[in-house]
């Protein structure tokens, strides 16, 4: 019984890398497509947030369903937590690249500080490390800028989105499975029986 289990573990790990990264592409695709030509902030802000919701929603969602077919675990408001938080990185991404002239490492952060700063709040309840879920999104949103302004510079416009968000999506992949593996799923198995177990000796004495 333990051998097929272990076995269906590490697939279904593999399984979460996979589609994280894919996931990642996209998601990045859709925004690409969406907002490549909203150049003017003012009334588009609205309508990137609506983008980010939608964007951040369906890549949530798919996120969501991995991580608890991976994993046993049902992420709280995981998705709706994506969605705002995609939706804030997205137009807080947008208001610094038009209001303050920075370096694109510095004016891309948002995208990917905002959403783990989100999804932190559901994540931290699974495991002890949350913390690092927002270093290792801060790392990536560098590495991911690095990538797009080299493959910018070569003329590879859509595959500047694509690209880096499928390799950003295979760090982050391995980093939400190891930081959900810092508390495993027997042990959130084995907390009800403890409880019932010490509410009926304090009921009884």
């Amino acid at each position: 019984m333990d051998k097929p289990k272990r076995k269906q573990k590490e697939l279904s790990s593999l399984s979460i890398v996979i589609g994280w990264a894919l996931i990642h592409s996209l998601g990045w695709t859709v925004i690409y497509l969406m907002a490549s030509n909203m150049a003017n902030i003012g009334s588009d802000i609205f309508i990137l947030g609506f983008i980010g919701v939608l964007a951040g929603g369906v890549t949530g969602s798919l996120q969501h369903t991995l991580i608890e077919r991976g994993t046993g675990i049902n992420m709280t408001h995981w998705i709706l937590l994506s969605a705002l938080g995609t939706s804030a990185g997205l137009v807080a991404t947008t208001i610094v690249d038009n209001v303050w002239y920075a370096s694109p490492y510095i004016w891309t952060l948002p995208i990917f500080l905002l959403p783990a700063l989100f999804q932190w709040m559901s994540i931290r309840r699974f495991t002890r490390a949350g913390g690092l879920w927002i270093v290792a999104n801060v790392i990536a949103s560098a590495v991911f800028t690095m990538f797009v302004i080299t493959l910018v510079s070569q003329g590879y416009e859509l595959l500047s989105a694509v690209i880096p968000a499928g390799l950003q999506g295979i760090a982050s992949g391995f980093v939400v499975v190891w930081l959900l593996r810092q508390l495993p799923k027997q042990d959130l198995t084995e907390e009800k029986p403890k409880n019932e177990y010490d509410d009926h000796v304090m009921v009884s004495s």
